[in-house]
């Protein structure tokens, strides 16, 4: 997406420091004041929903229903972004012919001009992944792992590339 902001070398880097600076300040006054709440930490890890025992100490019921709609709201937009930004990453390397079925994931629909293709296998990926955590928390630990191991792994080999092809 970088590729599409003007001045993108000063752009992105100001907004990433800025996303950051606010993300830290924001979730360090929401850390303090949550502590602050907290009245008795062996009863809170007691119930299924040790946040909204910590809400329910803070506020009434209706307090509560509005302090848990911040991270469903939050979490919603956050999913949309991910969703988006991975659809745009699949996009992306689809049309340098590297996935299976890279024609018809990197196509961009000339009504909608996005990569429709793109955003649903994204889709259809998160759903997948979200089943198996409906299965078994374990498997879903596991899958999680095996595949930031094969991230890290898949930066690491390409960054020996790099530097092996500059030298």
């Amino acid at each position: 997406m970088a590729e599409e902001i003007k001045d993108a070398g000063k752009t992105v880097p100001r907004a990433m420091i800025g996303a950051y600076l606010m993300n830290g300040s924001l979730g360090i006054v929401f850390l303090i004041s949550y502590m602050f709440m907290i009245t008795d930490v062996d009863a809170a890890l007691a119930e299924d929903y040790p946040h909204m025992w910590v809400f329910a100490q803070a506020v009434n019921s209706g307090g509560v229903v509005a302090l848990n709609a911040i991270p469903t709201v939050l979490i919603f937009a956050g999913t949309l972004t991910f969703n988006l930004s991975t659809s745009r990453q699949t996009w992306a390397f689809a049309r340098d012919k590297g996935l299976p079925f890279s024609n018809w994931i990197g196509h961009v629909d000339p009504k909608l001009e996005i990569p429709a293709n793109a955003v649903t296998v994204t889709c259809l990926i998160t759903v997948a992944l979200s089943l198996i955590n409906i299965g078994s928390d374990t498997a879903f630990n596991a899958s999680m792992l095996r595949l930031t191991h094969l991230l890290f792994c898949t930066m690491s080999t390409n960054a020996l590339q790099s530097s092996l092809s500059t030298s």
